[in-house]
């Protein structure tokens, strides 16, 4: 998969480290614990990826288009110098973003519309040693 990690694919994978940039710091502590055979429910995690590779360049194109060509130039840009605008034009765009077909099968590929899930928001700057986003983020149950 491109843009989603499985747990089952990932619990036996030997360099975990590799993952860092990708998934959250909660991701990855399931899967270190999972890894070291304690009992974690399955779980599958969006990677940061669409949001680099799609995502991203629709806020540079907005940012070119709207004359604001410094404003973010690159995925560090997004977490540096955060201005309320900035910020405003970041969640404009993604809420008016159109989910991309691969990503959306991909996303079905994953699911068993027979059960239900817990969904969680989450970024991997959450928790970090320069962010503390505590009780910012949602968890949906029983979607």
């Amino acid at each position: 998969m491109k843009y989603i990690y499985n747990i089952d694919k990932l619990k036996n994978h030997n360099e975990n480290t590799v993952f860092e940039e990708k998934i959250g710091k909660k991701a990855q502590n399931l899967l270190e614990l999972a890894a070291n055979g304690f009992n974690v429910p399955h779980f599958s995690v969006i990677t940061n990826r669409y949001f680099k590779e799609i995502i991203l360049k629709e806020i540079e194109k907005h940012n070119q288009e709207a004359g604001n060509n410094d404003e973010i130039k690159d995925w560090d840009a997004v977490f540096s110098g955060n201005t309320e605008r900035k910020i405003e034009n970041i969640i404009r765009i993604i809420k008016n973003h159109k989910i991309r077909g691969e990503f959306e099968k991909e996303i079905e590929n994953v699911l068993n519309e027979e059960s239900y899930y817990a969904v969680r928001s989450s970024s991997i700057e959450e928790d970090s040693s320069n962010f503390s986003f505590a009780g910012q983020f949602e968890t949906y149950l029983y979607i």
